[in-house]
């Protein structure tokens, strides 16, 4: 670490002009090429020093404004000591720390105990309703059925298959129901179907949120939209009554 001016002259940093002017005194015939008892080049440079020190803090201007960049350049190293404490002991806890959980406190127990009983509540009111509204507390998802049939009795006991809406039946249901119809699966588009009887003809689009119909009445073309929600049935007897 590099010596201050002062530490150079080996002076406090509130010694005075006069104390100053002896210290270079001293130093300068300690460093004399004469009398000196350290190497040359070392004497020499030490000198260089030394003068550069003195010539500094004998000008009371330059001394000052020595004395506040010393000031800021200690400031500077204070804070980034504290710095790197902090770091070291945030880092020093940490290790301490790892894998020593503290146990949890009465508040926080507490607000786990009241999230599990709002939880249950929950739970207990949603199936309420289910019951009173006269719903399944149950709904298979259509890809766990892919036989053909309409919908499984014991999960349905109060529900047949033309009642239930579109939306609950599987793929391959809802294709053999149009099949029954006597529609035929496009060749060229599996989601389109084509249906064709002695009046009139029809396609079938199976869309994502619905069911699209276009019939075709000689020249007539019309077309109408079966959200997937509404029962078997009543799209059934829309589709064969036609335009």
């Amino acid at each position: 670490m590099s010596r201050n001016y002062y530490q150079l002259l080996h002076v406090a940093e509130t010694a005075d002009l006069q104390t100053i002017k002896k210290a270079f005194h001293r130093l300068s015939k300690v460093l004399h090429p004469d009398t000196t008892l350290l190497p040359a080049n070392e004497a020499a440079n030490e000198f260089h020093q030394v003068c550069e020190a003195y010539e500094k803090l004998s000008d009371p201007i330059s001394r000052k404004k020595y004395d506040n960049t010393l000031k800021e350049s200690r400031l500077g190293n204070d804070c980034y000591s504290n710095t790197i404490n902090v770091r070291s002991n945030f880092s020093s806890n940490e290790v301490a720390n790892d894998g020593n959980r503290r146990p949890l406190s009465g508040g926080e127990l507490l607000s786990l105990f009241l999230l599990g009983i709002a939880v249950c509540i929950s739970l207990l009111l949603g199936i309420i309703f289910a019951v009173l509204d006269e719903r399944d507390l149950y709904v298979a998802p259509s890809w766990l059925n892919p036989s053909p049939s309409i919908l499984d009795k014991s999960l349905y006991p109060n529900r047949n298959a033309t009642s239930a809406p579109l939306n609950q039946h599987s793929l391959p249901a809802f294709e053999s129901w149009l099949v029954s119809l006597g529609a035929k699966k496009s060749s060229d588009n599996p989601c389109v179907w084509e249906w064709i009887i002695t009046q009139w003809s029809a396609e079938i689009i199976m869309k994502q949120d619905e069911l699209i119909v276009i019939w075709n009445e000689g020249d007539t073309k019309s077309q109408f939209s079966f959200p997937y929600g509404l029962p078997r049935q009543d799209i059934e007897a829309a589709l064969k009554h036609g335009p």
